[in-house]
């Protein structure tokens, strides 16, 4: 399966983001209300920080926007738009997403695609990066052994799911605010083989750290590769 290209487009679009309102209840407060919602015209501005022997530099800069309603896979949902300008080559995407009483999602026409064909229970879902009601909580968890007609077989395990872990104050434009911290993995074992002859192994554990700000948005978002949390960040400098 080309899993490297789809899981970057899935980090990629997990740029959460919440209302700029000043109304809403966080989890602390009250666990019947969301974290969160999305507004049309809400812009956050973010650096992308690498941390190398311990020293932060700037490497790039993202703005991301939510726009136009519309009804996707069923659901009242934004248009999510990101621009990314720095090092390399400046570009630009958008994903769907959307918030409801029980947490944020991004929708995904595939979420992974096959050499072959693709797998229909990962064909246009929605899927749950922060759950508003659950301190551990899982969106996936789906295993698949299949038998080629040049006789390989693909035995995959994937499993996206998250957590709610400790929160901590932080500083943010010279003032303190309380924050709640979640954890979003993505767990894939695959495996393809001739007569049990190994040709291809593929296992991997990626995703994300997100620190957020009660009716501002992401603070901080940290990437998680093969289950280590890294020492580089994305982290919130303005919003509006």
């Amino acid at each position: 399966m080309k899993y490297t290209t789809q899981l970057l487009l899935l980090i990629l679009a997990i740029a959460l983001t919440t209302s700029c309102s000043d109304d809403s209840t966080g989890p602390t407060n009250n666990r019947n209300l969301p974290y969160f919602t999305l507004n049309d015209g809400n812009v956050w501005y973010y650096d992308d920080v690498i941390v190398v022997n311990e020293v932060d530099s700037v490497n790039r800069k993202y703005e991301e926007y939510i726009s136009e309603p519309k009804v996707i896979g069923g659901k009242n949902c934004f248009k999510f738009n990101v621009i990314e300008v720095g090092v390399g080559q400046d570009f630009s995407f958008h994903e769907y997403v959307r918030t409801d009483e029980s947490g944020y999602y991004i929708f995904f026409d595939y979420l992974f695609v096959s050499e072959r064909e693709p797998i229909d229970k990962l064909k246009n879902v929605w899927v749950k990066y922060i759950d508003f009601k659950q301190d551990n909580w899982t969106q996936l968890d789906l295993k698949f052994d299949t038998l080629y007609a040049n006789d390989e077989r693909q035995r995959s395990y994937i499993n996206l799911s998250g957590s709610t872990v400790k929160s901590e104050d932080v500083e943010y434009k010279g003032m303190i605010y309380p924050t709640f911290k979640t954890i979003f993995k993505i767990t894939i074992e695959d495996t393809l083989s001739i007569d049990n002859d190994i040709i291809r192994i593929n296992n991997e554990i990626s995703g994300l750290e997100i620190t957020s700000i009660q009716g501002i948005g992401i603070y901080k978002r940290k990437f998680i590769y093969n289950d280590e949390i890294s020492d580089s960040y994305q982290i919130l400098t303005d919003h509006k």
